[in-house]
């Protein structure tokens, strides 16, 4: 039976038991140092230091599942475009905006629908996360105006 359900991002290959790992796990009894082997382990076929949106699912008994799902979707986008952070609020335009092409979306698109199943309106997600990001997403049509 299910005591509780965890979500954290944390980076990959870089799991230790320090904070703020180590007190959200142990909260919920789970064994931090096999945890981050555990963790260590199952995220090596990601790059080094890469976000990784994991589920922990904890049960009575203090053994539980863990489950990565790959990179959040504002965390590809950052890193494909090299930037740090996004707009502070979304619906403003930033003082340097950056294009988002078509191809760039169906590449993030691409990217992350290899690294996580099959979920239907990713597309849309990913075009909704680099709009409220403030970035301007073109049509092919549009490109040559720019």
């Amino acid at each position: 039976m299910l005591k509780s359900m965890l979500r954290l991002l944390v980076k990959s290959q870089s799991a230790s038991s320090g904070p703020p790992l180590g007190p959200a796990l142990g909260q919920f009894g789970v064994p931090t140092m096999d945890f981050c082997k555990r963790f260590n382990e199952q995220s090596r076929e990601f790059e080094k230091g890469v976000l990784l949106n994991t589920v922990v699912h904890v049960r009575f008994d203090r053994t539980y599942d863990l489950l990565l799902k790959g990179p959040p979707i504002s965390y590809l986008i950052k890193r494909a475009l090299e930037i740090e952070k996004g707009l502070s609020y979304s619906g403003y335009s930033s003082p340097v905006n950056i294009l988002a092409t078509n191809y760039m979306l169906y590449e993030l698109f691409d990217i992350s629908n290899k690294i996580q199943a099959k979920v239907l309106g990713y597309y849309k997600t990913i075009k909704g996360t680099l709009q409220s990001c403030g970035f301007i997403l073109l049509n092919y049509e549009n490109q040559a105006n720019y």
